[in-house]
């Protein structure tokens, strides 16, 4: 979370909506964000095309009679969930609205139906015209201050979302916002500037040049056989000593080649270490070094296949050309997102909680200790598909059940976990953005030198009273921690609309794991990968770790565990009891937040998930 005012903006009162705009821009598209604050995978215009996506799948493999009821109506019901907070999709498809979700609706009970609808909404809702009402709607609250800062923060995510649809990754987005909002070389002096920054995602193709350092004996074995492949893709050798020296006058470029003269010392009889230069034309430079790397690892499989052999590591080292014909260092995201910082004491005292057994009996170290394994596998394996199917298959290991169906029983079994401790989770998250902002001697002054004390404050102020705004005061500059802690008090008013954002939360939670299981089978059984796989599978290593992090919560609390179905089902009651003791008009206040945050479990409050 940006929390300053960045250096090179000559900053005023005007331009809080833009600073703001730069603050969610940066936490959505972060790889360090929690993922209740994430950018989420789906808006209308995607579900409408992950529906086709499904569809088209079925169809083809001649399977839509079997599967169109489990993979299809859940969409839909997501779909239609999203059109009711789309304002801008409302107001694209005017008196449309109402028969396009009659129609999706009747669609759910008929396949034939579904491929026409999804052509009247295309036809409705232009990609392009989405996208422009997005774009226009966030310049106008950016230039005139509009400080609708819930609705804007829904603008700005529907966006991006729409953004990444088009083609556009989330490092590039991410790494385009620094360049622009927090550049020496740039001034930012006024909000009129978001009309650039947005015109810069124009959707058109590009030529994208890069260098790199690689072994090229897979492509080169393939090119012996079909000398067509050199042809078909645009690289060249860089062979001579005139053209070297041309390059290394860059210090990026002068480390690559003496990285080229190490390697090749060492390189083995099978290995062509060798510098060359690769230009493609895409959206984006992070697509086109993602699709190069496929194309590299393709030419490896075949190899593999044929001769059970192949050189483990083709790509050493990109560079990137810019614009101006500059060289700078380029590297692709990893397909797993870097862990939240755990305090290492927490780390060795949770390794020797699971050693030494402790509130644990031998089942559920046997149980955890074989998920982990399963989770190990997942981590060094090579490709997507097979990191999403052992993911899962870690989480089967974790909650197996004779007495359910294995897909039934892991989805119940994380939405229990999940929802009992969502509360726990966005307040710790919460008290952590305030630490994080605040000096120690400012939340000393208002009381908040825990996350106990945070939660005593929290429960006792409402989102309007004098201490809260207080608070607010304290924040200054960081609007959006301001804004998400107002609308967060206010969600959490009274037992009843407690329950409400617990009700909604079980179901977006639903949702995503209905589609993950999806993408899994798709995955597993039909060879393909579905749209938002690699965020998938960022979701299900989430979760997994979640689970494990509660297991091991409980053990450090001495909440003894006999096995992980008993535990599943004691989740499962609390949660029943919490969801009566709910039902209350009754406001949030220090005498009742124990039972309203934590329901039945009151040695939640001392869990830690960071």
């Amino acid at each position: 979370m940006i929390k300053d005012i960045p250096e090179n903006w000559i900053y005023d009162k005007s331009m809080e909506m833009l600073f703001l705009f730069y603050q969610v821009t940066d936490e959505l598209l972060s790889e360090r964000t929690p993922d209740s604050y994430a950018l989420p995978l789906h808006n209308v215009i995607t579900l409408a095309h992950e529906m086709e996506e499904v569809y088209i799948l079925l169809k083809r493999n001649n399977i839509i009679d079997t599967y169109y009821n489990n993979y299809i109506p859940p969409i839909i019901d997501e779909f239609i969930y999203n059109i009711e907070n789309d304002s801008i999709f409302k107001k694209i498809c005017g008196r449309r609205l109402s028969s396009i979700k009659t129609g999706f609706q009747e669609a759910k009970n008929n396949h034939v139906l579904l491929q026409r609808w999804l052509g009247s909404f295309t036809q409705a809702c232009p990609l392009s015209k989405y996208i422009n009402e997005y774009k226009n709607q966030i310049i106008h609250y950016v230039i005139n201050n509009d400080k609708r800062k819930y609705d804007f923060i829904y603008l700005v995510k529907n966006y991006y979302i729409t953004l990444r649809h088009s083609g556009y990754s989330k490092e590039f987005l991410y790494t385009s916002s620094k360049k622009f909002f927090s550049n020496d070389n740039i001034k930012i002096e006024n909000s009129e500037c978001i009309k650039i920054f947005l015109d810069y995602f124009d959707g058109k193709i590009k030529k994208i040049n890069f260098l790199l350092l690689m072994n090229t004996e897979s492509i080169d074995y393939i090119d012996n056989i079909s000398n067509d492949l050199y042809k078909n893709i645009d690289i060249k050798k860089v062979s001579n000593i005139e053209q070297r020296a041309s390059l290394c006058s860059e210090k990026c470029v002068n480390d690559l080649f003496e990285e080229y003269d190490r390697l090749s010392r060492k390189a083995k009889k099978h290995e062509k270490v060798e510098v060359v230069r690769y230009e493609c034309i895409a959206i984006e430079p992070y697509q086109a070094a993602k699709h190069f790397v496929e194309f590299i690892d393709t030419l490896q499989t075949l190899k593999l296949y044929f001769l059970h052999f192949y050189s483990a590591k083709q790509i050493y080292r990109f560079l990137l050309q810019s614009e101006e014909g500059k060289y700078k260092n380029f590297v692709l995201p990893r397909r797993l997102h870097k862990r939240p910082y755990i305090n290492i004491y927490l780390i060795k005292s949770r390794i020797k909680n699971i050693l030494s057994a402790k509130a644990m009996t031998l089942q559920t170290i046997k149980s955890l200790a074989d998920a982990i394994n399963m989770h190990a596998e997942a981590i060094n394996s090579k490709s997507n598909e097979t990191l999403i199917r052992t993911f899962w298959t870690a989480l089967e290991t974790l909650f197996f059940n004779s007495n359910t169906t294995i897909r039934e029983n892991v989805i119940h079994s994380i939405i229990s976990i999940i929802q009992k401790t969502y509360l726990l989770k966005i307040t710790r998250v919460l008290y952590k953005q305030i630490i994080y902002t605040l000096s120690k001697k400012d939340r000393r002054s208002i009381g908040l030198d825990s996350y106990q004390a945070f939660l005593t404050f929290f429960c006792n102020n409402d989102e309007n009273s004098d201490m809260m705004k207080k608070l607010y005061i304290l924040l200054n500059n960081n609007i959006l921690l301001r804004t998400r802690l107002f609308f967060i008090r206010k969600k959490l008013a009274t037992g009843n609309s407690i329950l409400k954002t617990l009700t909604e939360h079980e179901q977006k939670i639903n949702w995503q794991l209905s589609r993950l299981y999806r993408i899994r089978n798709i995955a597993t059984h039909l060879g393909q990968e579905s749209y938002g796989l690699s965020t998938a599978i960022n979701h299900l290593h989430n979760y997994f770790d979640y689970i494990v992090n509660y297991v091991l919560c409980k053990s450090e609390n001495n909440d003894i565990i006999i096995d992980m179905q008993t535990l599943v089902f004691e989740t499962k009651n609390d949660n029943k009891i919490h969801r009566e003791l709910l039902k209350s008009n009754d406001p949030l206040s220090e005498t009742n937040y124990i039972e309203f945050l934590f329901g039945a479990d009151q040695n939640l409050i001392n869990y830690q998930f960071e």
